[in-house]
């Protein structure tokens, strides 16, 4: 991968190259380096031990690097995705998305872009981060997105990582309490005091 790393099962295809190593153990005579290094030339080898270090989503130069693979989001909202789309020959990108239940052949565009995103195309070290697009997600569910990147030259096509989307619906709204008035208590007729008559009207 760029950078002499080891690839990963998310690393581009275009972005994977089979190399090999000769590695000569400790102790060997000054002619048996030499005879290896001879071997190297053959072989079209690397002299010295392999990479160990695996490569990340951040050295591609084409990956969804935000939001996280298992972000979950609430229904009704609109995600930003960061991350690069970029080669040598860039053409042009799209994000593409699909139900992860659904048929591995059902990915759906829904942004397009003309510009490379990220200013380093393959080959060239870590490339910078940009914003790839949006999307708004009404639909509860699971869904995976990838970004696509269309080259003049290449014949395959440069699929980056997928990033799964947990679109969960709201939390319910809390009851709002209604206030009762409290019942008054009831007054009976005035009281009389003792000795007094109460006269009728009239």
């Amino acid at each position: 991968t760029p950078g002499d790393l080891l690839a990963s099962e998310e690393t581009p295809e275009q972005c994977v190259k089979e190399r090999y190593y000769l590695d000569p153990p400790p102790g060997l005579s000054e002619f048996a380096l030499q005879q290896a290094e001879e071997w190297v030339g053959v072989l079209s080898a690397a002299f010295g031990p392999p990479p160990t270090e695996v490569a990340l989503v951040e050295n591609f130069p084409v990956a969804i690097t935000s939001p996280a693979d298992g972000t979950e989001v609430e229904q009704g909202t609109v995600v930003t995705f960061i991350g690069r789309a970029n080669s040598r020959d860039f053409s042009f990108y799209r994000l593409e998305y699909r139900p992860a239940a659904g048929p591995s052949d059902g990915w759906l565009s829904f942004t397009f872009g003309s510009q490379p995103v990220g200013d380093r195309p393959v080959g060239d070290g870590p490339p910078g981060n940009g914003q790839l697009g949006n999307r708004l997600f009404s639909d509860l569910g699971s869904y995976l997105i990838r970004i696509v990147v269309v080259d003049e030259v290449l014949v395959d096509e440069i699929i980056s990582n997928e990033v799964r989307i947990e679109v969960i619906a709201p939390p319910e709204p809390e009851p709002t309490p209604i206030a009762t008035p409290a019942q008054e208590g009831r007054q009976g007729p005035p009281s009389i005091p003792p000795g007094q008559l109460r006269q009728d009207d009239g």
